[in-house]
């Protein structure tokens, strides 16, 4: 179990510190549009919340077979 959140975690990290498609976006419409932070933070978080959500249900689950 440990070794496969450290694994998680590493992988994240690589997503996470390095400029990706969103940061991208983000210059290329944020010099168009004063509100594209705005609707690129909300897209962005439409797909986010459902992954979270499941993640942690799934967790629950696990949790409460035990």
């Amino acid at each position: 179990m440990w070794a496969f959140l450290i694994e998680a975690v590493l992988i994240s990290l690589s997503g996470v510190i390095a400029p990706g498609p969103v940061t991208a976006v983000c210059v290329g419409h944020g010099s168009k549009s004063p509100h594209a932070g705005v609707a690129i933070a909300i897209g962005h978080g439409i797909v986010e919340f459902p992954l979270i959500f499941v993640c942690i249900w799934e967790w629950a689950r696990c949790w409460a077979s035990r």
